[in-house]
């Protein structure tokens, strides 16, 4: 079976966005809707982050594209999970040479790790 990441969902929905979008090398190409394109002019790509990175090669910017696709600037990250979906798995203490809690690590599900302190 084959798993789908909320970070595949999120660059698909964007790619159904564009125009005769091509796969090519690591990314796509797609008429920009930015301007009246011949041939495919817009680049785009996955950051590791999920971040969807645009590269227009006739020179229109970045909030141009996703202004002509009705998106801001913030559609182009994806969503970061709710706290209400993340359960903390464990949690590592780190103490100071009297023994006393300096912070923890804690581990959530999905896997994500967070420092905190104790309150004074």
């Amino acid at each position: 079976m084959t798993s789908i990441s909320r970070t595949d969902i999120h660059i698909q929905r964007f790619l159904s966005r564009l125009e005769n979008v091509r796969a090519s090398g690591t990314g796509w190409t797609a008429k920009c809707p930015a301007h009246d394109d011949e041939k495919n002019s817009l680049s785009i790509a996955e950051g590791q982050d999920g971040r969807i990175l645009l590269k227009c090669h006739a020179g229109c910017s970045v909030e141009a594209v996703i202004e002509a696709l009705g998106l801001r600037l913030a559609d182009l990250f994806p969503k970061a999970y709710s706290s209400s979906s993340r359960k903390i798995v464990a949690t590592y203490d780190y103490t100071n040479p009297d023994g006393e809690l300096v912070f923890q690590t804690v581990r959530f599900e999905p896997k994500d790790f967070r420092q905190r302190r104790p309150d004074p």
